[in-house]
């Protein structure tokens, strides 16, 4: 609802108002009041409207008050005048008329006076207090006759003087209730959207400060405020050099350069961030600069957390080959594809959907190539935020930054020397950072952070992704050249569906494992309940498969399976949607129809925020969850 305050400054305007208003094909999204008073009483009225509406020298007073109300002003049409000047003649028959009003209303008479016989002069009041001057001018100087608004039309009869009134018509109001409603709506969608941008900066976990262009704080969030925590200051408002000098030469050098600064580092009472400056421009003159930063100590933190996972891993590769478990004649001839791939050092793009053995096929490759002696370096993109990308990829030397390891750090690029670096989810890289990766795979050399020379390397690249390359290049997420440096020897891994005869035998060779590990003796599947089994979609593919094997081993004792047991391990019952959210798998994918953010959420909930077990129970693997998690900002 749009809450409108018309003013009318003489009573006869206030029942075409509402006459207008009736008409209007909004008029049920509209609150209109109508409030009649002169301009120069206006000090005595209280304004609860979300827009006013003025014509004339009242219009003028309300723009002169600073209210924070927005006023739209009721033009006066030629049309208006022509009524007026008509009237005047037909009432006073003048020899000249004088025409008293503001710049606006006298452009318009101006074109107008050409059109009638008599002598029409036109006299400019500004304000309220030259009215009554430029009555008394316009009789010195021969008129007998004024025509005006209501405030000249009320001074010329306190001066005894015959006046005409210039009344607005329909299409002014009906223009004006237009305006007043276009303008509302573009205010609000303004303010929504600030309080999104707000919203956004507050729920970051960096630091973010705006500095407009003349070096004053405009918008700190509560992050920046945490950091600055030692500082008893009010940033709000304040100059950059009197609360924060140590980035007052950099925020100059942004704002007379117009292009940003990254990876600025700045130490701060006990605390070393690393900054970044990005200016903002307007009608192509910057008019501030956000900065944003990080605790480097956190970013340490996450850093050696991450560490610790890939170093878990190892830098071997423990499959090969024979490990590929296949029946069907499309994935021998994959294979086969695989095998020549290996004989030779070119890069390789692995192509697959989630589930499909990806890095099972690259590790295979890896240990048939004469780099097989060599390390096997594999680097989730999705599982590394942006800003770690640089020091875990190329590396850091000793003093590169306060808090840095002693003797520095090896990157995997260096630690992948002589054998292969496994990119899986190779589309997640930020755009940002894949002119510095293209530059390696080109030059075959990196440069560790803080360091003043080059370390040559000689790493193959297999990289992986589940996500059309070829697309995200078109939609400007994905460096062309890069994709031509990676896209050289690309290998398809295709999904259970198009080879189905492998399902049988992979399914058996999961029952083997769980029935080891659960102490089961399943020996075979009944026809029918084999049929159900290879007609099922397996979205997941190679994963959930193993998953519904596993679920079958854990149900069920028997050595032969039958239909109502495949059911029950490939379709587990689901609760009711109106039911609470439990803690068991069927739960979890049951839920899967609610919102994407708030079913990881719960997810992670259940499974005591241990990623393995989540990603386990919404069927998607670890690297796929670390992607979601990344997308809507789930930080644990």
């Amino acid at each position: 609802m749009i809450h409108i305050t018309y003013m009318v400054p003489y009573p006869e305007l206030e029942d075409l108002v509402y006459k207008s208003f009736a008409a209007h094909p909004q008029k049920d999204m509209l609150n209109l009041t109508i409030s009649v008073i002169s301009a120069d009483r206006l000090e005595e009225a209280d304004f609860q409207c979300d827009v006013l509406i003025a014509r004339g020298y009242t219009a003028e007073r309300l723009n002169r008050l600073k209210l924070r109300i927005p006023q739209i002003e009721v033009h006066i049409t030629g049309y208006d005048i022509i009524n007026a000047l008509e009237e005047c003649r037909t009432q006073f028959n003048p020899g000249k008329i004088g025409f008293v009003g503001a710049y606006a209303t006298i452009h318009s008479a101006r074109k107008l006076r050409g059109l009638f016989h008599c002598d029409i002069e036109i006299y400019s009041s500004e304000t309220i207090h030259d009215i009554k001057a430029a009555i008394v001018r316009a009789m010195q100087e021969g008129c007998d006759s004024i025509i005006g608004g209501h405030l000249v039309n009320r001074c010329a009869k306190e001066l005894n003087v015959n006046a005409v009134l210039i009344k607005t018509g329909e299409e002014a109001i009906t223009q004006a209730l237009n305006e007043a409603i276009r303008t509302v709506e573009v205010m609000r969608q303004e303010r929504a959207k600030a309080e999104i941008f707000q919203t956004i900066a507050q729920c970051s976990h960096d630091g973010i400060v705006y500095v407009t262009f003349n070096g004053r704080i405009d918008t700190i969030n509560e992050s920046a405020l945490t950091m600055f925590s030692d500082k008893e200051i009010d940033f709000y408002h304040k100059s950059l050099n009197e609360t924060i000098p140590d980035m007052v030469s950099h925020f100059k050098e942004v704002i007379a350069s117009g292009k940003e600064k990254n990876n600025v580092l700045h130490q701060l009472n006990k605390q070393v961030l690393s900054a970044n400056y990005i200016p903002v421009i307007t009608d192509n003159t910057v008019a501030g600069v956000v900065i944003n930063f990080q605790d480097i100590t956190k970013i340490q933190q996450v850093e050696i957390q991450i560490r610790k996972k890939m170093s878990a891993k190892g830098l071997q590769a423990k499959y090969h080959f024979d490990h590929i478990i296949h029946k069907s004649k499309l994935m021998g001839q994959t294979i086969e594809t695989a095998t020549k791939f290996s004989r030779v050092s070119s890069n390789v793009l692995l192509v697959g959907e989630t589930g499909t053995g990806k890095e099972l096929m690259a590790q295979s490759i890896h240990n048939a190539s004469n780099r097989h002696t060599g390390p096997f370096v594999a680097v989730n993109c999705a599982a590394l935020p942006d800003n770690l990308l640089e020091s875990e990829l190329f590396g850091y030397v000793e003093g590169a930054f306060t808090g840095a390891s002693k003797g520095g750090k090896i990157g995997l690029f260096e630690l992948a020397h002589n054998g292969t670096l496994f990119l899986d989810e190779v589309s997640e890289i930020p755009i940002t950072f894949q002119s510095k990766l293209l530059r390696v795979l080109q030059e075959k050399e990196i440069r560790k952070i803080g360091a003043d020379k080059v370390i040559p390397v000689d790493v193959r690249i297999i990289a992986a992704t589940n996500i059309n390359l070829k697309k995200l290049v078109q939609e400007g997420q994905f460096r062309q050249d890069l994709l031509y440096r990676l896209d050289i020897l690309k290998l398809y891994i295709p999904p259970l569906r198009k080879r189905q005869e492998d399902i049988y035998k992979l399914f058996m060779h999961y029952v083997g494992e769980f029935n080891q590990k659960f102490n089961t003796s399943i020996q075979k599947l009944a026809p029918d309940a084999l049929e159900m089994l290879i007609a099922y979609d397996f979205k997941g593919n190679v994963r959930e498969l193993k998953n519904i094997a596993e679920r079958l081993c854990a149900l069920n004792a028997s050595k032969i399976i039958n239909k109502e047991a495949m059911q029950m391990a490939l379709f587990p019952q689901d609760i009711d949607e109106d039911a609470g959210f439990g803690e068991t798998e069927a739960t979890i994918r049951t839920d899967r129809i609610r919102n994407e953010k708030e079913l990881l959420m719960k997810a992670l909930a259940a499974a005591n925020h241990n990623k393995s077990q989540a990603s386990k129970a919404l069927g998607i693997d670890r690297s796929t969850l670390w992607r979601k998690l990344k997308k809507y900002h789930i930080h644990i």
